[in-house]
């Protein structure tokens, strides 16, 4: 694609609720379904994730966001009506893009989103989708 897609260590937290990125700094719910199917069929709770840059939505952090997914914007390249984002988290450089009214200053503190709906979940070891 036009912007290399995330792919994100993870594993299950304690509560199997939601998706913690390796290296830590928070995490995302996990919907019901997700969930199911890594507890299913990923070895050990580990999987990857897959995600375009397009469907991670990022908001601005405020100190009710504990426990969310946190990165800080890195980079900012504005690319027409979109913005491309890199965000450090972590240790790790993660791809958002979004529109040009939504401006973040470089060093911003933000939130991460997914939409599981347009994720991708796979096996570590074999790279093999987890499927229903």
């Amino acid at each position: 694609g036009s912007h290399p897609i995330n792919v994100i260590d993870a594993s299950l937290t304690a509560d199997g609720a939601r998706l913690l990125a390796a290296g830590g700094g928070g995490a995302s719910p996990l919907p019901a379904p997700v969930r199911a199917r890594v507890e299913r069929q990923a070895n050990d709770g580990s999987f990857l994730v897959g995600i375009r840059p397009e469907h991670l939505a990022l908001r601005p952090a405020n100190g009710a966001d504990t426990g969310a997914w946190q990165a800080e914007v890195y980079t900012r390249q504005i690319l027409g009506t979109d913005i491309l984002y890199e965000l450090s988290s972590h240790g790790h450089l993660l791809r958002a893009v979004t529109p040009t009214a939504q401006l973040l200053d470089i060093g911003q503190p933000v939130t991460i989103d997914v939409d599981w709906n347009e994720a991708f979940v796979f096996d570590p070891g074999s790279g093999n989708a987890l499927t229903d």
